[in-house]
C-alpha cells in the first residue's frame, strides 16, 4: 500500500475476514471500491492500484488475470462472485 493508513485498512480487512466477518470486510472493500473509483477521475489518485490488489487479496478477492487498468473476472476464495 502506498501509505501508513492503507496498510492499516488492508490489516483491518484481513482481521474481519480471518474472524469469521467476511460479510463486513466485503461492505468494508465495497465502499473502499467506490472511494477507490472517485479517485481515479483526480489528476493525482490518493489510491493506488497496487493498494487495491492488496484490499482485495486482504478479503479473499482472486483475480484470475494481471490488473490491466480494468476490474478483470474476479471469484472470492469461498466461491462467491465479487465486485
Amino acid at each position: 500500500p502506498s501509505n501508513h493508513n492503507h496498510l492499516r485498512i488492508t490489516r483491518i480487512l484481513r482481521c474481519l475476514t480471518v474472524l469469521g466477518l467476511e460479510p463486513e470486510a466485503r461492505a468494508f472493500f465495497g465502499c473502499l471500491s467506490e472511494i477507490y473509483e472517485d479517485e481515479q477521475n483526480k489528476t493525482l489518485p490518493t489510491i493506488s492500484d497496487e493498494t487495491t490488489l492488496f484490499w482485495r487479496e486482504a478479503v479473499g478477492i482472486i483475480i484470475e488475470h494481471k490488473y490491466a487498468g480494468g476490474v478483470g473476472n474476479l471469484h472470492s476464495e469461498s466461491g462467491l462472485s465479487a465486485q
